[in-house]
């Protein structure tokens, strides 16, 4: 049902309103302010930390701040730099790293351990990320 008489001349008005809003804002209107604090970044990446990205969903935890993913992922990246998927992969070979250091663990655990189920995917990524395969790393042939 479409609005009439009075009713069509606020939807006018409210349309026009949000219309020149949208035209002074820009494309990123309708993203969350750099300064907003509605999500708590710092829990998040605590969390992400904590659990290495074994298991990362981003609709997961998005859902369980109340938000999209498209929206938690904008803000994240605002304020870190990088996406939660980048920061999930990030954190979960920093602990590999930490792992390879200070345990004799195989690869295969350790891959487990930081959420990899494939070791030669773990290898790969971390290989990238550090330029030097685990074994590399743990014999002390770091760059």
């Amino acid at each position: 049902m479409l609005p009439t008489g009075t009713e069509k001349s606020r939807f006018d008005s409210y349309f026009a309103m949000l219309w020149d809003a949208a035209q002074r804002g820009g494309p990123d209107l309708f993203l969350p302010p750099e300064d907003a604090a509605f999500l708590p970044i710092q829990e998040i990446l605590e969390e992400l930390d904590r659990t290495h990205g074994r298991d990362f969903s981003l609709e997961a935890l998005a859902e369980r701040y109340f938000v999209s993913p498209g929206c938690l992922s904008a803000h994240f990246r605002r304020l870190v730099g990088i996406s939660p998927m980048q920061y999930a992969m990030q954190s979960s070979l920093a602990h590999a790293r930490m792992l390879l250091q200070s345990t004799e663990l195989s690869m295969a655990d350790i891959a487990r351990q930081c959420g990899w189920q494939d070791v030669s995917n773990f290898v790969r990524r971390f290989r990238r990320q550090f330029q030097v395969t685990p074994l590399q790393y743990r014999k002390g042939k770091r760059t």
